[in-house]
């Protein structure tokens, strides 16, 4: 076996061999754990050479996102070293790293921070985008992608010089995933953006959707269905114009073609409670003016499940009561590392919530041990709900003073 003629020779590996070994395993499918193990203590031990450079790095990072092989000691000491290095990063490096990081939920936000700058310098990987050649709209698109799932505020303008001078060199994939990643980070809202979408799923170009709706991939729809309805529902001002004409009646089009999929997906998630839900479902029911509504219970439009739905009655006994939706939080919405922070899909969908008139109440997995007692849990639940009432009165005397201003005005 390639692992037992290896293994006897690794103390002898420089950082070029160790970053090409795990690349080659990687791209293999080749699993030995006993072995990876021996060659990620290697590779760590080559950190520190000063000829372990940015692709070596990029690649060992991938290579482990590649084989599953989760070690936070490694992944933590290879970001740590690849912060300086960041300046010289290719497009391809900072697209696999990124790419790697988003595969482990590993947020490490002084690292994603400068990733962010690092690609969308604007100066040097978005304005220059298009004279760069090692830049691609797949490595726009990947690593806006992983840094809206580890829930990374991403620059609105970022994808804009490839999309609007080369919107053909775009596959679906590439588009669905950076619409995808500007939804989901709240910037849909982006006349480029809409632009790049509909011309390729209803264009007749070579490499577009020539309006093949039906064909198009079930996680793509997915995907545009999430962007469509961020557009739809959220402040249209910007792209008033584009949405006056026909690319209004393709939105619609688009978003209603999308609509089956999701639905389906919604649905098939929301058949089974689980016993998380159930311990949370069951302390909800012992506090006072809290009615349970139901279990993984749908919104009115069908379009999101919620883990506990939940009508609470005013103390007063006077005025309407509040809808909560209690979503009791798993640990794979949440990144890997501490302290903990809601990944970006997550975040969206709390979003969808809200403007569907629920008031988000999460529960996280690390606030609701098993070891708790219940009247912590209620403790917990109390003061949360106290909490979105008054960020509900802040976020009610705010749109009331903006109101007034733009009368004014």
């Amino acid at each position: 076996m390639v692992s037992t003629a290896m293994t006897p020779k690794l103390n002898l590996f420089n950082a070029q061999d160790v970053a090409n070994t795990l690349w080659a395993l990687a791209t293999l499918g080749y699993q030995d754990s006993a072995f990876l193990i021996k060659l990620v203590a290697q590779t760590r031990l080559k950190l520190q050479d000063a000829d372990f450079n940015p692709q070596n790095m990029a690649n060992s990072a991938w290579a482990l996102a590649v084989l599953g092989h989760y070690d936070s000691r490694f992944l933590y000491e290879l970001t740590d070293r690849a912060k300086p290095k960041l300046p010289s990063f290719s497009a391809q490096n900072v697209s696999n790293l990124a790419w790697s990081l988003a595969t482990f939920s590993l947020l490490e936000e002084g690292l994603m921070a400068q990733l962010q700058e690092q690609e969308g310098l604007m100066a040097q990987f978005q304005e220059q985008l298009l004279s760069l050649k090692s830049s691609t709209p797949q490595h726009v698109a990947t690593t806006a992608l992983s840094m809206a799932k580890l829930g990374c505020p991403l620059n609105p303008a970022l994808g804009s010089a490839l999309a609007t001078g080369q919107p053909g060199s775009f596959s679906t994939k590439d588009v669905c995933d950076l619409a995808w990643a500007q939804a989901v980070s709240g910037n849909p809202q982006q006349p480029w953006l809409l632009a790049l979408v509909l011309g390729h799923v209803f264009g007749e170009g070579e490499g577009e959707g020539g309006g093949d709706l039906e064909g198009l991939d079930p996680d793509f729809k997915v995907q545009l269905f999430q962007y469509t309805s961020e557009v739809m529902e959220g402040d249209q001002e910007g792209l008033r114009e584009q949405l006056a004409g026909e690319e209004g009646a393709q939105l619609q089009l688009l978003h209603a073609s999308c609509q089956g999929v999701w639905e389906e997906r919604v649905q098939s998630k929301s058949s089974t409670a689980t016993t998380y839900v159930d311990s949370v479902t069951q302390v909800c029911n012992q506090l006072p003016g809290w009615e349970v509504l139901g279990q993984e219970r749908l919104t009115d439009d069908k379009l999101y499940s919620m883990s506990v739905a939940v009508q609470v009655q005013p103390q007063s006994g006077q005025g309407k009561p509040m809808k909560v939706a209690v979503e009791v939080v798993g640990p794979r919405h949440y990144s890997r590392s501490t302290p903990y922070k809601q990944l970006g899909a997550s975040a969206a969908k709390d979003r969808a919530l809200e403007r569907r008139g629920w008031s988000v109440l999460s529960v996280p997995f690390f606030e609701w041990a098993a070891d708790k007692e219940e009247e912590e849990k209620k403790v917990f639940l109390t003061k949360a709900l106290a909490a979105l009432k008054y960020k509900n009165i802040v976020g009610n005397a705010s749109q009331k003073a903006s109101k007034a201003e733009e009368t004014v005005a």
